[in-house]
């Protein structure tokens, strides 16, 4: 078995909530052409994250954010702390990914 590093945050532990040390720094939105049955085109956030310790908390906030109506694809990137989120804006708005983001 290798050694491997645990993180020292507090996030990695057994509960699936996402802790509060994350949050939004900035925020930059496009429409994308993309197109759905219902013809409307997606939006596209770019969502800056501090506060990631390691990998497997960027994968609970991306999991959570993912989860919420009328996402349709989230990547998270530990490394830069960007997250891409394709979602409809007639089912939701950016509040609720802030909302997840900041715990």
């Amino acid at each position: 078995m290798k050694n491997e590093k645990k993180c020292q945050g507090d996030c990695c532990s057994t509960s699936q909530k996402v802790t509060p040390k994350k949050r939004v720094l900035r925020k930059a939105s496009t429409s994308i052409p993309k197109v759905r049955s219902s013809s409307q085109p997606l939006t596209t956030d770019i969502f800056l994250v501090g506060g990631l310790d390691c990998a497997d908390c960027a994968a609970k906030v991306e999991k959570a954010v993912s989860r919420l109506n009328g996402v349709t694809e989230v990547k998270l990137s530990f490394a830069t702390g960007k997250m891409k989120v394709i979602y409809d804006a007639a089912l939701m708005d950016t509040s609720e990914i802030v909302k997840i983001i900041s715990g």
